[in-house]
């Protein structure tokens, strides 16, 4: 690492099949922030493995530094999960008793991101009197579930400016992982949900650019409660894009507006020779026999990535 550039904390939590993804996102956060030194801290649960030794040199090729955290996911691991999202998920609420404690402040992304612009603005944003800082969750309408006021918006927890330092003195983790425990079975957005109920009044609002999410494409400018002109500016020129959602760029048949932009910063990654299953001839012949069998035993729909 260059001594002379600013070193900014960053975390990430995945399990083992999300290493690829978690490269492109580290590649762009690299490519588009040239002026920084990044100390990348990735908590899994999971053994080293040859994709994680990938990683590994990927990020020190870059001189940045990568910290492996490994945690032992007993606390956690009868939480509710929901189709694509796995306990991985709930890491992140660990990250202030993981890191050192001379560390007050870090940068949260999940792996299902991408950087397109310079983050100084979002790095220096002042959360000194928040517990985090975070883009808003649109069109909410769940208060009364999660027992937070009705005039409380709800954030996003893909992007995450974390005030440690108040989330040690406020004991936040235990809060959390309580409010979860208690409520196991009924959140809807599992870990995302368990935040809110708990940090509704501790959190400072981020503009969209940091954190556009798979809604903002469909929502209107009223029901963001933002100008036309604005919106436009969000989904034209995200800084940060976040693929939200069960389908993903990686996907074949993923119609997302910046898939393009996965595979721009893949090509960087020991991953750019990525082919999708979809693309292989025994895919393409096993989806041929599934239209088949759905032919002859009359059903009209079948699953793609089955």
């Amino acid at each position: 690492m260059n001594p002379s550039k600013e070193l900014i904390p960053v975390v990430t939590t995945l399990d083992a099949g999300y290493l690829q993804h978690c490269a492109v996102m580290l590649g762009s956060l690299f490519k588009n922030n040239p002026t920084y030194n990044f100390h990348i801290y990735i908590i899994i649960s999971f053994a080293d493995n040859n994709d994680l030794q990938k990683l590994k040199s990927f990020v020190t090729n870059y001189q940045h530094a990568l910290e492996i955290v490994r945690i032992d996911d007993k606390e956690i691991n009868n939480f509710q999960t929901v189709h694509h999202i796995t306990t991985a998920t709930y890491y992140r609420l660990l990250i202030p008793g993981l890191l050192p404690v001379s560390i007050n402040k870090v940068l949260y992304l999940d792996v299902d991101v991408i950087i397109r612009r310079d983050i100084s603005d979002l790095w220096n944003t002042n959360i000194e009197n928040y517990s985090v800082a975070a883009v808003m969750e649109p069109m909410f309408t769940r208060h009364a579930k999660l027992n937070i006021p009705k005039e409380a918006n709800y954030f996003n927890a893909g992007v995450l400016l974390m005030n440690l330092e108040k989330w040690r003195k406020n004991d936040t983790t235990r809060q959390i992982l309580t409010f979860i425990d208690k409520n196991n079975g009924s959140l809807e957005m599992l870990e995302q949900d368990a935040l809110n109920a708990i940090l509704y009044d501790q959190w400072l609002c981020l503009p969209f650019v940091w954190n556009v999410t798979s809604v903002l494409f469909t929502a209107t400018a009223k029901e963001l409660h933002i100008d036309e002109s604005e919106l436009i500016n969000v989904i034209t020129n995200p800084c940060i894009i976040h693929y939200t959602g069960y389908s993903k760029p990686w996907h074949y048949t993923n119609t997302h507006p910046f898939k393009k932009e996965y595979y721009k910063y893949l090509q960087l990654t020991p991953w750019k020779n990525f082919k999708h299953p979809e693309e292989t001839v025994w895919h393409k012949i096993k989806q041929s026999g599934k239209k088949l069998m759905n032919l002859a035993y009359g059903r009209k729909k079948f699953e793609v990535y089955n």
